[in-house]
C-alpha cells in the first residue's frame, strides 16, 4: 500500500512519551531531584508553577533557569507476532525560566516562561502503524505572570495568568486508494493558543511543617485557520485530488484542570521530607474534532473527529532533600504516575501506560547568591498490551516504555 501523508496540525496534539497523558514534568531542576515535588514547600522562584501562594513567604526574589535532555525509549510490538518497532533516535528539550521579586512587606511578583507539553515521538518510515503516526514534534510554552500575597506571617495566597502557545507537526500515511494510485502529499500548518490560571495557597503553620494547595485551570487551545495544502503527482486520477479540496482548519484542544495537595516536613536541620498528591481531570478530553473548509479525505467529508474519551488520573509524589554540608544539598524522589488512556483509545500518537518515575539531584552553591543544579530521571513505563482500538480498527499495539532525562538549572537570590 502506498502512503505517504505529511499533516502539520496545532500545539499540544499529541503525547510527551515521559509523562501521563501529554504533560510534561520537569519544570524545575532542584524539584526534579525529589520527585517533581512543589505543591507543598517554599521552593524560591519555580513557586509561580509549584504554588503562587509560597511566593510572598520569601525573603527575596531571584531567578531559576534550566532544562533538561529527554532521552526516550518506546519499543513497539505487533502482539502475536516477532514484528517490533524501536522509537527514532530523539532528544526532547524543555526549559523553565523564572523571576520573582519582593513589591513590599507583603506583595511579590514573577514570571514564569515553561514547557508543560513537547517532546518528540518518531516511528520508522514504514513501520506497521504508518497509517496512525510516524512522527510527532511538540513545541509549546505556558508564559506566566504572577502576583502573590502574605495575608499573615504563616499563610500566602498567589494566582498567574496562563497564556499557552505553540505548534506541533504530525505526518501519517494513508493507504492509496487503489491499487495503481499514486502517492500523494498533504500539509496543514497552524499555530495555536490558548488562556488559563493558576493559583494556590500555602500555609507554614510551624518552622517544621508546610501546606500547600494548587489549583491550574482548564485551557481551552484554539488553531484558527490552519494553512492546508496539497501535492499530487502530474498523473493523479482528478477523483483522488477531488478528494482534498480543504486549504484551512479550525480545530481546539482542551488542556485538562489540575491540582496538587502536597507537605513538607523539615525533619531536622539536615532533612527535609515531602510529599505531593496530583489529580488531573482528564476526563475533560472527550475528543478532538477538527473543522476544514472543503471536502478533508472523502466527498462531503469536512470535518475529523476523534474520540478520546480519557479518564481522570492521579500522580503520587514522594521526594526528600539531605543538607550534606553548608555548599551541598542532595535529593532523591520517586512517583507514580498513571495514564488517562483507556485501552479503546490507545494509539501510537500518545503511546502511553502507567510508569514509576525515580529521580535524584544535587545542588551545589557556588555562592551566597548562585546555585548550580542537577538532577537525573529513571522513567520505566509498565509494559502495556492492546488488541484493538476504537480509533485504529484492527491494529493490535504492545508498548514498552523507558526515559532517561538529565536536567541542568542554576538559581540567582537578589540581595
Amino acid at each position: 500500500m502506498k502512503k505517504v501523508f505529511g499533516l502539520l496540525v496545532f500545539a499540544l496534539l499529541s503525547s510527551a512519551t515521559y509523562a501521563a497523558g501529554f504533560r510534561v514534568a520537569l519544570q524545575s531542576t532542584k524539584q526534579q531531584g525529589m520527585g517533581h515535588i512543589g505543591a507543598g514547600l517554599n521552593v524560591g522562584p519555580s513557586n509561580i508553577f509549584f504554588n503562587p501562594g509560597a511566593l510572598a513567604l520569601q525573603d527575596k526574589g531571584g531567578i531559576d533557569v534550566g532544562g533538561s535532555a529527554v532521552l526516550a525509549s518506546n519499543q513497539y510490538n505487533l502482539p502475536g507476532t516477532t514484528i517490533t518497532h524501536d522509537l527514532e533516535d530523539n532528544v526532547g528539550t524543555p526549559v523553565f525560566l523564572y523571576g520573582s521579586f519582593k513589591l513590599n512587606d507583603r506583595l511579590a511578583g514573577g514570571l514564569g516562561v515553561y514547557t508543560p507539553y513537547g517532546n518528540k515521538v518518531e516511528w520508522p518510515e514504514d513501520w506497521t502503524g504508518q497509517f496512525v503516526s510516524e512522527l510527532v514534534d511538540l513545541k509549546s510554552f505556558f508564559i506566566q505572570p504572577t502576583l502573590s500575597y502574605q495575608l499573615d506571617e504563616k499563610l500566602g495566597i498567589g494566582a498567574g495568568l496562563i497564556y499557552a502557545l505553540g505548534i506541533v507537526t504530525l505526518e501519517r500515511g494513508i493507504p492509496a486508494p487503489t491499487p495503481t494510485s499514486n502517492d500523494a502529499t498533504l500539509e496543514s500548518d497552524g499555530a495555536a493558543s490558548g488562556i488559563g490560571f493558576n493559583a494556590g495557597v500555602f500555609y507554614q503553620p510551624t518552622e517544621e511543617l508546610s501546606f500547600g494547595f494548587n489549583y491550574r485551570s482548564k485551557v481551552e487551545v484554539d488553531a484558527e485557520d490552519g494553512l492546508v495544502t496539497t501535492s499530487f503527482p502530474a498523473n493523479t486520477n482528478p477523483a483522488i485530488t477531488s478528494l482534498f479540496q480543504a486549504t484551512s482548519f479550525d480545530a481546539t484542544l482542551p488542556l485538562p484542570t489540575e491540582m496538587a495537595l502536597g507537605a513538607g516536613w523539615q525533619v531536622s536541620d539536615k532533612l527535609l521530607l515531602a510529599a505531593d498528591l496530583n489529580y488531573i481531570v482528564w476526563s475533560q478530553y472527550e475528543e478532538l474534532v477538527f473543522n476544514y473548509n472543503g471536502d478533508f479525505g472523502g466527498p462531503g467529508v469536512t470535518t475529523t473527529v476523534i474520540p478520546q474519551n480519557w479518564e481522570d488520573a492521579w500522580t503520587i509524589k514522594l521526594g526528600g532533600q539531605y543538607a550534606a554540608n553548608e555548599k551541598l544539598d542532595l535529593r532523591l524522589g520517586g512517583y507514580l504516575d498513571y495514564t488517562p488512556i483507556p485501552d479503546f483509545t490507545l494509539a501510537s500518537i500518545t503511546p502511553d501506560a502507567d510508569r514509576i518515575g525515580i529521580t535524584g539531584g544535587a545542588t551545589y552553591k557556588v555562592s551566597d547568591n548562585l546555585d548550580v543544579d542537577g538532577a537525573l530521571l529513571y522513567l520505566k513505563g509498565d509494559e502495556r498490551t492492546v488488541l484493538a482500538s476504537e480509533n485504529i480498527a484492527n491494529f493490535g499495539q504492545r508498548y514498552d516504555i523507558t526515559v532517561l532525562a538529565p536536567s541542568l538549572g542554576f538559581g540567582y537570590s537578589f540581595n
